[in-house]
């Protein structure tokens, strides 16, 4: 495992997400580059080369605020329906998400799929939130949490469908806690 970040690396790093995530807001990935997050986070282009040495590490510290966001979002909302509406909610209509689903939804569809393989920090997170929501916490549970979520960043559908969808999720995962 290895060492947790400075906190002023940790205030560099979380900047550098933030402005890549505001850059894929607002167009392709083709727009995300060393020069576009300098410019865009007010960090010096040597910093961020400090930071960032492939096109991976940007992604991978996008991935980090999304982690960041979601486990925020889960303190607050303790109970399972509503954080798991709160949850859909976010990945519906986070800004560089719906960029992403305009100007590059094949890389949109490759992050997702990412996330389905179900890297160890993201398992863990879901199945830490489940076990908090008193709910069976296995991987397949994890995994059709994760699914469930997932496919509001390639179709966010209405606010009633997330809250119909989080209910019947709630419901079919609460079913499963009690067999």
């Amino acid at each position: 495992m290895s060492p947790q970040p400075s906190a002023r690396t940790k205030r560099t790093q979380d900047a550098i997400a933030e402005s890549a995530r505001s850059i894929l807001q607002n167009g392709p990935t083709k727009n995300l580059s060393m020069v576009s997050l300098a410019s865009t986070s007010g960090i010096a282009r040597a910093t961020v080369y400090n930071h960032i040495s492939e096109k991976a590490d940007i992604y991978r510290l996008i991935s980090d605020s999304y982690i960041q966001d979601i486990t925020k979002i889960i303190s607050k909302n303790p109970s399972l329906v509503e954080g798991l509406v709160a949850i859909a909610e976010f990945v519906a209509l986070d800004n560089a998400i719906c960029g992403l689903r305009k100007h590059d939804p094949k890389v949109l569809i490759n992050a997702v799929t990412h996330v389905h393989s179900m890297p160890d920090q993201i398992a863990k997170l879901v199945m830490d939130t489940l076990l908090a929501w008193n709910v069976s916490a296995d991987l397949v549970s994890a995994d059709v949490v994760i699914r469930w979520l997932t496919s509001y960043a390639i179709n966010p559908g209405s606010k009633v469908d997330r809250q119909v969808g989080a209910e019947v999720l709630a419901n079919a995962l609460m079913k499963d806690a009690r067999s």
